[in-house]
């Protein structure tokens, strides 16, 4: 991620682990369907006292999403693995389509989950100050490591709110008094929490 700042453009990245599996015919009229599954964190950026974070959410979709724009070539989500292996510059992620751009968020209080907060990208200056603004996120094949524990060392509470929701809720709940709280999952922030269940 770059972001505009008054000390100039600053960085934030996070390392995260895409699998595919291709989908196959067990027996007639049963077929395994294809799917995908990410590993890794939030990206999270430090903008004067507060935090930003990019949820790592809607990977696969996202990638895909962000070679067709740059290729200008439109090609299956199963084809698209294989060119994305050898994809050696970053994708820019599109952002005029937000169905498939991860969600910003920041917190009112780091101690508190329920202060989970809504950011636009295209209007950060609105909660971290008029000089920052947001330019790009970009998508990068690499061979390094999953990232592991940052968002944890930040966000302590993560595993005693996991498996539920951020509002304490076990599951997502339309008429939650806190929704926006009730919508977000830990999971979101690090898949690792699942292998501390």
């Amino acid at each position: 991620m770059h972001i505009n700042t008054p000390e100039g453009l600053a960085t934030a990245s996070s390392v995260g682990k895409l699998s595919y599996s291709a989908g196959h015919r067990l027996y007639d009229p049963i077929v395994v369907p294809s799917s995908t599954k990410f590993e890794g964190e939030a990206i999270v950026a430090k903008l004067g006292s507060r935090y930003l974070f990019v949820l790592n959410e809607r990977a696969n979709i996202m990638l895909f999403h962000a070679w067709r724009a740059q290729h200008k070539e439109r090609i299956t989500l199963s084809r698209a693995g294989k060119y994305l292996q050898r994809q050696e510059t970053p994708l820019v992620v599109p952002i005029r389509d937000s169905l498939n751009f991860p969600r910003f968020v920041t917190f009112e209080d780091l101690t508190d989950p329920t202060s989970v907060r809504l950011v636009d990208p295209l209007d950060l200056a609105s909660i971290f100050g008029e000089v920052i603004s947001f330019k790009k996120l970009t998508i990068s094949v690499t061979n390094e490591d999953v990232a592991e524990d940052v968002v944890e060392g930040l966000l302590e509470w993560l595993s005693d709110v996991a498996p539920g929701q951020l509002d304490g809720s076990r599951f997502e709940n339309l008429n939650a008094k806190k929704r926006f709280a009730n919508s977000i999952s830990p999971y979101l922030f690090s898949t690792e929490l699942r292998d501390h269940e």
